[in-house]
This record gives structure tokens, C-alpha cells and sequence, in this order.
């Protein structure tokens, strides 16, 4: 199949969605939520089936539809394509929360933006446009990076409505000690025009960064740096009237000549790293090339919002987890036999998080009784089985159904 890439020459007609501002307090109202949608391919007669493609920390564009693989899909199997916009991003001044951006009162704005929101959105859209298609069409969440968790998360959240999802690099699974992207750091600092001498000044310089655990360094310069890994492109910095790519400023050593040079003292090379930082802070919003509301938005997302929103679903589980316990201990307090009621937090797999505990404090039992989900093969696969993973230690497992 070849992708049709003059879909760069059509009109792009964007449409709006009445979106609920707050899913869990309806009173608050709906903002403009933006969408896309192209019925090329879209067999509506026969049911074909919709591609719903999840937006995530930018204006959608639907410009780049082609070179993405649920276009292919569509045209193959006469579907419809469709892009929602990630709630609060769009042109300057539409947002909901536009006065608030940048103002002391943006905190209690962002309370709405999050990955819980964000999921109800999708939900509630596809609830909604359902009306304008044939019914026997299925829904198919997909999306890349944050977006491919969105779309996973909707299918696992929302069966009823989302038929399948195909969610690419996505990080699913919160990792507090994520060493990964500080690879892809370095291996994309080499890539993008620097070189292994400064990926080695940069691994040097956050490390002594580290030492101050309440230092905003890392979070400010990353703003503009992480483009280079995640996006492939270099930011570029406005100095003195000149503009000079970020990768050459932070890499060339013209600038920070201590940054890259092994002799170089902890002092001199931390000096370089808040030099760094005054001139990555100190950039106007244009140089970015993103709108002021965007980056804003962006910024609050994954500088340092990203450690919520990582953890948001796992926060959700918590949630859960909790209400099941009290449902729990107030069953149990019904009965006069002894018990003792203990609460596991951990992180991992459910499984080998309740062995390690058992083993730590060296418990036995003549038989281990627990309850089942039932979950289908995919949470199977991202949350793992309680039970699998018991059953096969020595002592005999009662599954209750």
C-alpha cells in the first residue's frame, strides 16, 4: 500500500467539540476541544473501521496523516480517520485556561489537565461522534510516545466503546528510575551535531547537578533540550541578535568550553551548566516555535509535570486498591475469628511484589486463597496475574472466581 501524501494540498478544515471542562463536576462547563477528520477512505455503508488518533502534548496537525501507519490501515481497510486534540492545546486565546497560562492562578487552572481528563474526553467524543457513523464500525485509539498510553489506557478503560488499540513507544509502565531517557539523551546529543565529549560533559555536569536535589537546573534546560531527543530537532537560542542552534551552543565549544573538556574542574564545569541554564531561562517564547500558550502547556507537561503524569494511572489503580481494602475489612469485621490486616505497596509486578514480602519477613501458609479479575489478555500483559505468578512457588494456591 503507498501512503498519499497530498493530503499536504487539501483544505484542512478543523471542527470543534463541546468538551466537559471537568468530567467529575459537569457544572463547570465545556470548552471548544479541536478535531480532525478525513472520510476518504471511510466506507460508512459497510461499517469500515474509525481510527480515533489521540493528541498529546501539541496542536494536532493533521498535515503529517499520511506518513503515519493508521493512514495506510485505513486506506486498506476503508476506514475513517479521525484526530482529537489533547484538551487545553490550540491557537493562543482559545484555550479554556488561556488568561491563566504564565499568571500565579495557572495551578488551580492545570487541575483539569491531566491523564484521568484526558481519557474521559476520548470517551465522551466517541460517545458523541458515534451518531455520525455506522454503528457496526469499531473504534481504534492509536498514538505514539503519551499518546500511545492514552490510546492503550482507553482500551483497557473503555472496552465497551474502544475495540482495539496500537499504542507505539509508549511507556505504559511508571519507572521511577527512568535511566533510559538519560541514554537517549546522550546518544541523541551525538546524533544531532554534538559529540561523544559533550554527551560525556553533560553525563558529568548532571551528575554533580544531582548533588542538590532541589536544584530547578535540570528541569529548565530540558525545556529546550529534550526536543533533540524526543522530536529530532535542535531548539534554537537567540543571543545577541544571532540565532545559534541549542546542540552548538551546549556542544561546539565556543560557548561552554568547559562543558566538553575532561580536564575541566567539577567547578568549572558546573559553572558552564548554570550558564546553561540562565540563557536557556532567559529565551523568548518565539525562539521555540511553538505558540505561548503551547509552551506553556508543554513545559507543564513533561518538565516537571511529567512525573505525574507517569504516575497518574498508577495513581488511579491506588485509588482502587484502597476502596477494595475497605470494602474488604469491613466483610472481615463481621466475623469473630482473628485476623491481621496488612497493606503491600511496591513497585512492579503485584505478583512478585507479594512473594518478596512473604520471603522478607519469612511467612508461611498451608494454602494462599486470593480472587480473580478475570482480566483479558492485554491487562494480563501490562498489570501481570496475582494468581500465575503464585501458583508457581511451593505452596498451594485457592483461586476464587
Amino acid at each position: 500500500m503507498k501512503f498519499k501524501p497530498e493530503i499536504k494540498d487539501k483544505v484542512i478544515n478543523y471542527q470543534y467539540f463541546d468538551q466537559l471542562l471537568d468530567h467529575n463536576d459537569p457544572k463547570q462547563g465545556t470548552f471548544k476541544q479541536r478535531f480532525y477528520v478525513d472520510d476518504e477512505f471511510y466506507d460508512k455503508a459497510n461499517g469500515g473501521p474509525i481510527f480515533l488518533e489521540m493528541g498529546g502534548e501539541s496542536q494536532i496537525n493533521a498535515t503529517f496523516l499520511p506518513y503515519e501507519l493508521h493512514y495506510e490501515l485505513a486506506q486498506r481497510y476503508k476506514g475513517l480517520l479521525i484526530i482529537l486534540e489533547h484538551r487545553f492545546y490550540g491557537a493562543d486565546g482559545l484555550s479554556p485556561i488561556s488568561e491563566a497560562l504564565g499568571s500565579p492562578n495557572m495551578k488551580a487552572a492545570m487541575t483539569t489537565f491531566n491523564v484521568g481528563q484526558a481519557l474521559e474526553d476520548g470517551y465522551n467524543f466517541i460517545k458523541s461522534y458515534s451518531k455520525n457513523v455506522n454503528g457496526k464500525s469499531r473504534w481504534i485509539t492509536v498514538g505514539g510516545s503519551y499518546p500511545g498510553n492514552l490510546a492503550a489506557w482507553m482500551r483497557m478503560k473503555y472496552p465497551d466503546v474502544v475495540y482495539a488499540a496500537h499504542a507505539s513507544s509508549a511507556p505504559v509502565l511508571a519507572k521511577a528510575d527512568f535511566w533510559e531517557y538519560g541514554y537517549a539523551v546522550d546518544i541523541g546529543l551525538a546524533k544531532s551535531g554534538g559529540s561523544d565529549a559533550c554527551a560525556a560533559g553533560w553525563r558529568r555536569a548532571v551528575k554533580l547537578n544531582d548533588a542538590d536535589s532541589s536544584s530547578s537546573v535540570p528541569a529548565a534546560i530540558s525545556r529546550l533540550l529534550s526536543p533533540i531527543v524526543q522530536y529530532g530537532f535542535s531548539p534554537t537560542l537567540a543571543l545577541g541578535g544571532k540565532k545559534v542552534k541549542l546542540v552548538d551552543f551546549v556542544c561546539s565549544g565556543n560557548y561552554l568550553n568547559n562543558l566538553i573538556n575532561p580536564n575541566a574542574s567539577d567547578t568549572d564545569v558546573l559553572a558552564d551548566y548554570n550558564t546553561l541554564y540562565t540563557v536557556v531561562n532567559n529565551q523568548p517564547v518565539d525562539s521555540t516555535g511553538m505558540s505561548k500558550d503551547d509552551l506553556i502547556l508543554w513545559i507543564y507537561q513533561t518538565t516537571p509535570y511529567i512525573d505525574h503524569l507517569e504516575k497518574a494511572y498508577n495513581m488511579e489503580i491506588e485509588d482502587e486498591a484502597q476502596t477494595e481494602n475497605a470494602k474488604l475489612i469491613e466483610i472481615l469485621s463481621k466475623y469473630s475469628f482473628e485476623y491481621e490486616f496488612t497493606q503491600i505497596e511496591g513497585e512492579g509486578s503485584v505478583g512478585e511484589i507479594t512473594k518478596k514480602y512473604m520471603d522478607k519477613h519469612d511467612l508461611t501458609f498451608d494454602m494462599i486463597l486470593i480472587g480473580t479479575k478475570e482480566r483479558g489478555n492485554l491487562e494480563k500483559y501490562f498489570l501481570g496475574s496475582v494468581s500465575d505468578y503464585l501458583m508457581k512457588g511451593s505452596v498451594p494456591v485457592l483461586i476464587i472466581k
